[in-house]
């Protein structure tokens, strides 16, 4: 009777205090939507199983209060493309309020970014490549969202890149403390970029912005209807724009081939087109030919209120049983590494050279900009690459004449030790007469 009272006693006593261990390490998942709350809870359920933590799930309702809540430390663990992780990350080492965040994991796989629009519309404008739409000026732009990176990053990187041989452009693009809508409207007609900060009247960049019930609203913060993935792609669809910014799995476009009515085999995307039962009519469109760029994986953002070994057991838990459906790939610090250096590894150069000259980055994320990061770096302009050219030119010529003066400096005096002048004609030479001299004669 005693014994088992005891043991009863023991099991309670240590339930107690495994229930006291739990209740200490209460960590929160932001997701931005309610649709994903059901899929976030799941794997809150995973990771209290397989963790010493208890997790439990939260709709942000947005990018923006996913982030606020992170650096304020009320949520611990959330996912966001590379752009914004790379913001996020930034700002928690750069601003001594916030709680310090950094990335533990890789979620999916990167993408590459696409650019499609109508075939009839690239063969009558004799498009050749990204820069020939820039240089068009008129082409109406569906992006995904403003400092998206399928939608704004990668296509604002093309364009600071053609920018580098347009002088023109530069002025309206080298200033990054700008939102970028003065670059974006000196090289494109009306548009639609959901979110775009700042739009002053008359501004083209959201004058394609349509609202929910189908009618133009002209206004970025009503541009539900044509933001993300497929919004920006059925922005095209419905001729609402030229051209429309996405990733390769948004449309099923093969290389140098039209875009197909249905989705490439063995390729599943949430936010692709025919997901959402959009029709592609065959023969109709094309993807455009040299843009696109890779994007890096989306990223796990996780709060520094974990401790050692609750970060440990989180990594482990989300490479074993992945993030909401999605495989992980675990990122480690190498030793020295800040946060910010360990993602920046992890994103990869050509990604840091488009983030170097982008505009608004850093106001957007609330960072303070660095100094030598406050005007776009570019390549020598087709006017430097003039000059260069006629400098070059000179002093090729001038080397030549140098050559043959020399040259002709040796002729000359060659000639003339061989008795053969150039320039005047030498004499003929008279025999030189001898004369006897007689010895002087005395007559006495």
């Amino acid at each position: 009777m005693h014994s088992k009272v005891f043991f009863s006693f023991l099991f309670v006593v240590s339930s107690l205090i495994l229930q006291l261990a739990r209740a200490g390490n209460n960590y929160v998942i932001c997701v931005e939507s309610s649709g994903e709350l059901t899929d976030a809870n799941a794997m809150a359920t995973t990771l209290t199983s397989e963790t010493p933590d208890t997790w439990t799930a939260t709709n942000g309702g947005g990018s923006e209060m996913c982030r606020t809540m992170l650096l304020s430390g009320t949520a611990h663990l959330y996912e966001s493309d590379a752009g914004k992780a790379y913001g996020m990350i930034l700002d928690s080492n750069l601003n001594s309020g916030n709680v310090h965040v950094q990335t533990i994991g890789k979620v999916g796989g990167g993408y590459t970014t696409m650019a499609v629009a109508r075939k009839d519309k690239i063969a009558s404008d004799g498009i050749e490549s990204f820069c020939d739409i820039i240089d068009n000026g008129s082409w109406r732009a569906g992006h995904t969202g403003f400092m998206k990176s399928a939608g704004w990053i990668a296509p604002m990187g093309a364009l600071q890149a053609c920018a580098n041989t347009r002088p023109s452009l530069q002025t309206h693009c080298q200033d990054l403390t700008q939102t970028g809508v003065a670059c974006h409207q000196a090289s494109f007609g009306n548009s639609c970029v959901a979110s775009t900060p700042d739009v002053a009247v008359g501004d083209t960049i959201c004058a394609q912005c349509y609202s929910g019930n189908g009618t133009s609203s002209q206004s970025c913060s009503d541009a539900g209807y044509y933001d993300n993935y497929y919004g920006a792609a059925l922005c095209l669809l419905e001729g609402n724009c030229d051209i429309a910014f996405v990733k390769s799995t948004t449309m099923n476009c093969p290389l140098g081939a039209d875009c197909l009515p249905a989705q490439a085999d063995g390729v599943g995307d949430s936010k692709s087109v025919y997901q959402y039962n959009y029709a592609v009519p065959g023969n109709t469109y094309q993807a455009i030919p040299g843009y696109g760029t890779y994007v890096p994986s989306h990223f796990t953002v996780v709060s520094s209120a974990l401790s050692d070994a609750s970060l440990s057991a989180l990594r482990t838990a989300l490479i074993t049983y992945g993030y909401m459906g999605e495989t992980v790939v675990g990122v480690i610090a190498l030793v020295g590494e800040t946060h910010v250096e360990t993602l920046e590894r992890s994103l990869g150069s050509t990604f840091m050279a488009i983030m170097r000259n982008m505009p608004y980055f850093f106001e957007k994320n609330l960072l303070t900009r660095p100094s030598e990061l406050m005007t776009a770096t570019y390549a020598i302009s087709d006017t430097d690459t003039e000059d260069d050219a006629t400098e070059t030119t000179v002093a090729v010529i001038l080397s030549v004449l140098l050559v043959l003066f020399v040259v002709f400096g040796c002729v000359l005096v060659v000639r003339e030790r061989q008795g053969n002048p150039v320039f005047y004609k030498a004499l003929p030479q008279k025999a030189v007469e001898k004369s006897v001299v007689l010895p002087a004669t005395s007559y006495a």
